[in-house]
């Protein structure tokens, strides 16, 4: 994600509560930080940066600096005291919250610098207990409600080695060193905590900027914390080993991000990362409760949309890529990989895309286009459980049909439109009655924006089989196609429409790609479906 988006200012009337004007946009910075007020920040915000040309003493801060440390303070209250909901998330609120607080602390004051940096803080150390085999270090408690057992700092360790190696042998970098931090020089630390108490299950934070870092790079090193015992009293959906495990994958591809790009948009954090442990380990499927957030059952939010569990549930796009490009290194597929060193903020910012751009570009790579894709996907959740490995077993959610209609020769024909917003599909089923046998269905669609837009028709027969027709489109949006549709042979059919736009015009405190606003929403598509003669 570019870090350099808006040009600095040479200085700052000193108020305490200043609008500043600057051609890129406007950006209000506000008191120093007193502590939560209202609600807490909606996430990452990208307000201009136009305070890195003062000084610390003279800094005031942003109000999406102000948003990150609302965040921070409000996750890492206790679970009683939380004004959000009182669920256990993973960490997966803690870790982006911490995120956030790190990319935006330098757009803050003095005091609320020191602020952000206790919120940053580590643990305090305890015992340490350093693997022999992978650059991992354990650190724990003998006492009080933060105590751990020698057996438990074990599983934690063995886990820890098994993690880190599936990770280092598919080729991703290492997280960042962080110099004798934590004792043993460049090791990456873990503390064991009772989180719970947090309401989540761990979290891994960023801990400053790498000594060697490019200038204009958000890299991060990176500690951990995972919770003292995972006891099922408190955790009750698995095993303790089992929390333990898909925590740990989680968390720590948190850490390896951020050796990439600590600021990348939260639908690519989070996505990845719920792909990731269910990579490493397959057989928990912690995962599936985040399906019905997604695209499996939510195909018109948009796919980048920062929503509650919508960015966890649509870690099912990575499943779908990583399956469509099945090529591995080290047994993990290499195209999240890829994904991610496009997304890399050290290559400067000429090569450093943002999110989608990642995706798009890591798809480009392999002589794929993201439109043709990203259709195939909206039309393969229709019918996961033959789409997915994993999804008659696990008994993947199906993605819902816009409209149904019953096409029969009484009423040989049906037609309406679609209101499209990026990274959505509608979907559009056609049930054959009492169709003879040398009819078939013509299927006419409009696109407004063909460059960005691609339909296709799936025929579902009754022997079981699936026959896909995409639907060629000129230059101004018209295309159709001819499909079977006789009763005796075919059950239904259905048109999937899907808008794969990425055009935005960035860092406008969104929670979408780039922190961005879609340049086109609104897409308005109109189909019509036939009976004509075979």
């Amino acid at each position: 994600m570019p870090s350099s988006r808006f040009p600095a200012l040479s200085a700052l009337a000193r108020t305490t509560l200043l609008a500043v004007i600057v051609s890129a946009g406007v950006a209000v910075t506000v008191p120093a930080y007193a502590g939560p007020a209202g609600a807490p920040g909606s996430g990452s915000s990208s307000s201009p940066s136009v305070i890195a040309g003062l000084t610390l003493t003279e800094r005031t801060t942003t109000l999406a600096a102000r948003r990150a440390l609302d965040q921070a303070a409000d996750v890492l209250a206790p679970k009683s005291a939380r004004r959000a909901k009182q669920t256990l998330v993973h960490g997966r609120d803690a870790t982006m919250a911490l995120a956030n607080l790190y990319v935006h602390r330098d757009q803050m004051s003095a005091s609320d610098q020191s602020t952000a940096s206790r919120m940053l803080a580590r643990p305090t150390p305890g015992k340490r207990l350093c693997s022999t085999k992978v650059p991992i270090c354990i650190h724990w408690l003998t006492s009080g409600d933060d105590k751990s057992s020698w057996a438990w700092v074990k599983q934690v360790r063995s886990v820890m080695e098994n993690v880190y190696a599936r990770y280092h042998k598919a080729g991703y970098r290492r997280p960042v060193g962080d110099g004798a931090v934590g004792g043993k020089k460049n090791y990456v630390d873990i503390y064991l905590r009772d989180v719970f108490d947090q309401g989540y299950y761990g979290y891994c934070a960023p801990d400053g900027k790498p000594a060697n870092a490019p200038q204009g790079s958000t890299t991060a090193k990176a500690y951990c914390v995972l919770d003292n015992d995972y006891a099922h009293r408190q955790y009750p959906e698995n095993t303790p080993l089992q929390n333990l495990q898909v925590t740990a994958a989680h968390e720590f591809f948190h850490a390896i991000q951020f050796g990439y790009d600590a600021g990348e948009d939260l639908w690519l954090m989070e996505g990845t990362a719920v792909w990731a442990e269910d990579e490493i380990y397959s057989a928990v499927n912690d995962n599936l409760q985040y399906l019905p957030y997604g695209q499996l059952r939510r195909p018109r939010t948009p796919l980048d949309k920062q929503t509650t569990y919508g960015v966890y549930g649509n870690w099912i796009f990575f499943r779908y890529l990583s399956e469509r490009m099945p090529r591995k290194v080290g047994g993990m597929p290499l195209i999240l990989r890829q994904i991610w060193q496009h997304a890399d903020s050290t290559k400067g910012k000429k090569k450093n895309d943002y999110s989608i751009q990642a995706v798009a570009d890591a798809v480009a790579d392999r002589g794929k286009l993201f439109r043709t894709l990203y259709l195939q996907f909206a039309e393969a959740n229709h019918h996961p459980w033959r789409a997915y490995r994993e999804g008659r077993a696990n008994k993947y959610p199906i993605a819902p049909i816009t409209k149904s209609v019953t096409i029969r020769p009484a009423s040989s024909s049906a037609n309406g439109a679609y209101t499209l917003q990026h990274l959505t599909s509608a979907s559009t089923r056609f049930v054959s009655h009492n169709v003879p046998a040398g009819r078939k269905l013509r299927v006419q669609v409009h696109l407004t924006r063909p460059g960005m837009q691609a339909a296709i028709v799936t025929v579902y027969l009754k022997s079981g089989a699936l026959k896909k027709y995409p639907v060629k489109v000129n230059g101004r949006g018209n295309g159709s196609v001819a499909v079977p549709f006789a009763t005796k042979t075919v059950q239904k059919a259905e048109l999937t429409l899907a808008s794969a736009a990425r055009s935005y015009t960035c860092w406008k405190g969104t929670g979408m790609s780039c922190h961005g606003k879609p340049k086109y929403d609104a897409l308005r598509d109109t189909w019509k479906g036939t009976l004509v003669k075979g």
